[in-house]
């Protein structure tokens, strides 16, 4: 096992965020991320892009799938109604059975999934090594009002957070040790969100406990 170095971001992580424009689709998109990294890492390209609304390509289409099922019947869509969002599990059970589109519509699946607990140190480390090893990861958890605005440079990191309105979904890339904090760099879907990989960083030991976690 590789020791986690201070600091790491993906190298295969897209120069620009994808763009949800507003949309609740966060799910479909971070999914859309996660498989970027693995297949630019894979074939040196990105194959994976925001796409548009109607008719759905890219993202939006990985997200028509998740909602009405897939093309061929394997997955049947995630029985929540369309007009509210979904969950991350749902998406990657569409990806294993039937596939993410990629920017021409071909679907691109993953051969297994894996849930992993964050409540402890050690539940950090195991995402840093399967950052290291595999890529990017996927979490949701409640959105605070306060991060709604973009964080700032240096080092983007979000407020404590408060009181939350909503839940989303977004893409751990990477981290960075503070102060002997590990803060992890996250990358948002909202497009050109204060740097043009949408990057922001929380500690990680905020998804322990309330009001972030514990999360998986």
């Amino acid at each position: 096992v590789q020791a986690a170095p201070a600091e790491y971001i993906d190298p295969d992580i897209a120069p620009n965020a994808l763009d949800q424009n507003g949309f609740g689709y966060c799910v479909a998109f971070q999914a859309e991320t996660e498989k970027q990294a693995q297949e630019h890492k894979d074939w040196g390209h990105f194959l994976f892009v925001t796409g548009v609304p109607q008719p759905p390509s890219g993202a939006y289409l990985a997200y028509d799938w998740l909602k009405h099922g897939s093309p061929d019947g394997s997955f049947t869509g995630d029985g929540i109604p369309n007009t509210e969002g979904s969950y991350p599990e749902a998406v990657w059970k569409l990806a294993k059975a039937y596939g993410l589109p990629d920017k021409d519509g071909k679907p691109h699946k993953v051969s297994a999934y894996y849930s992993q607990d964050l409540r402890t140190q050690a539940d950090v480390e195991t995402v840093q090594q399967a950052i290291m090893a595999y890529g990017p990861v996927n979490i949701a958890s409640p959105w605070p009002n306060q991060w709604f605005n973009h964080p700032v440079a240096p080092d983007w990191k979000m407020p404590f957070p408060g009181a939350s309105s909503s839940a989303h979904s977004y893409t751990i890339c990477g981290w960075k040790t503070i102060d002997g904090e590990v803060w992890f760099t996250c990358l948002n879907s909202w497009g050109y969100w204060g740097n043009a990989q949408g990057l922001f960083r929380v500690k990680a030991s905020w998804y322990f406990a309330s009001p972030l976690g514990p999360q998986v």
